[in-house]
């Protein structure tokens, strides 16, 4: 499936590029980053595109003819539950479901709008842009794994280092061999968000890739599946982001039981964009597979 043309009037993409450039800027500062204030310097990006361009999952054609809303809004609560649940058992399994499904989501994504998708290099792909992200990003990302209770696999990652960042790269590169002409400048800001994302700090890069790429990209992808205009995927997406903020509030006064004792709150929000994000890759793909059909 080859999704139609995506054309940027700037109305979306401006006022997130302008806030993550502000907070790219101000990043570098020392002791700036670790202030609340500034953590939450980001929160109109996280909540549109970042929770919006999932918060609307209900409107896609998966949802036809399966019980309705309510049984929808159980479907998907069950996931995240599920997820939530094996980060309180298995931790490093948790976060190695959470890995697979998001290198697949994001790869997905991107070859999907560039015509070119297959499911093995989609993953591939997926899995280039995750290494670059982490391994560009080591002692950091150390750090992380720790919090969440994955040293084991802090460890793998430390150990494979110089392979993992090669592997990377030439994933990365893999969607090169059969780009379209016309989706060339997409492809190539893309690598150049990835490639800025390694002088940046981890929590920064993350950013710039989750909401000023693959998010603002998710939100024009459900658009064009579903119909709608913005004005009405946001109406119908507050409930839904409504819901995810207070289920991230909940997790906030849980966090002492599947987080190291004194987390700071982006290992929360990790584990909440984990949880949020599985049924929203399994809705999003469905949804692909349908309008392929």
């Amino acid at each position: 499936m080859q999704l139609r043309t995506i054309h940027h009037n700037g109305r979306l993409e401006l006022p997130i590029l302008l806030l993550m450039g502000i907070y790219t800027l101000f990043s570098f500062q020392p002791g700036l980053a670790d202030q609340s204030w500034f953590r939450f310097l980001l929160a109109p990006a996280l909540l549109f595109p970042g929770l919006s361009h999932g918060a609307a999952d209900h409107h896609l054609d998966w949802k036809g003819n399966r019980g309705g809303l309510v049984l929808f809004v159980c479907r998907y609560v069950s996931i995240m539950l599920a997820i939530l649940g094996l980060w309180l058992i298995y931790p490093i399994f948790g976060l190695s479901i959470f890995l697979l499904l998001s290198a697949w989501h994001f790869g997905e994504t991107d070859l999907r709008d560039w015509g070119i998708y297959h499911p093995v290099k989609a993953f591939l792909f997926g899995v280039g842009i995750l290494g670059i992200l982490l391994l560009g990003h080591q002692d950091e990302t150390a750090t992380v794994l720790a919090v969440l209770k994955a040293e084991a696999f802090g460890a793998w990652l430390s150990a494979w280092y110089i392979p993992g960042i090669i592997l990377s790269v030439v994933c990365c590169l893999i969607p090169a061999f059969q780009m379209p002409n016309a989706k060339w400048g997409s492809y190539l800001i893309l690598l150049l968000i990835m490639a800025m994302g390694m002088i940046l700090p981890l929590v920064a890069a993350f950013l710039w890739y989750f909401c000023a790429w693959h998010s603002l990209r998710g939100w024009m992808h459900l658009r064009l599946l579903t119909g709608y205009s913005d004005r009405f995927l946001l109406k119908v997406a507050s409930p839904f982001i409504i819901g995810a903020l207070l289920f991230f509030i909940i997790m906030l006064v849980l966090q002492s039981y599947f987080l190291e004792a004194g987390a700071q709150v982006y290992a929360v929000f990790f584990v909440f964009i984990a949880a949020l994000s599985t049924p929203h890759i399994l809705a999003m793909h469905q949804s692909y597979h349908q309008q392929s059909n």
